[in-house]
């Protein structure tokens, strides 16, 4: 009787599991990191003055100042830059921010 008991709540147990709703992050924009990239690497940044480059050669300088450096999340490289982008954690004076 105890294990038809264990059975049955195991079973119980997966079926909430499964049609439990999952909570997920809203996802980033389609197609915005494109569009951000693309501005500075055409426009450049000049404000604020500490986070400031030129356009074309200047953005592929600040890219490759990001990859060696650690970034907004701590981590180096340029991922963690674009994921704290996405994700809105860098405001948007620093950096205009077309995904959120």
């Amino acid at each position: 009787m105890f294990k038809n008991l264990v059975i049955i709540g195991i079973i119980f147990a997966v079926l909430v599991m499964i049609v439990t709703p999952t909570l997920a992050a809203k996802p980033a924009s389609q197609a915005c990191l494109g569009t951000d990239i693309s501005g500075f690497a055409q426009n450049g940044q000049t404000v604020p003055a500490d986070f400031e480059f030129e356009a074309g050669a200047g953005w592929g300088g600040f890219i490759s100042g990001v990859a060696t450096s650690p970034g907004a999340d701590g981590h180096v490289g340029v991922a963690g830059e674009i994921n704290a982008h996405q994700a809105g954690f860098i405001l948007d004076f620093v950096i205009p921010n077309s995904c959120n």
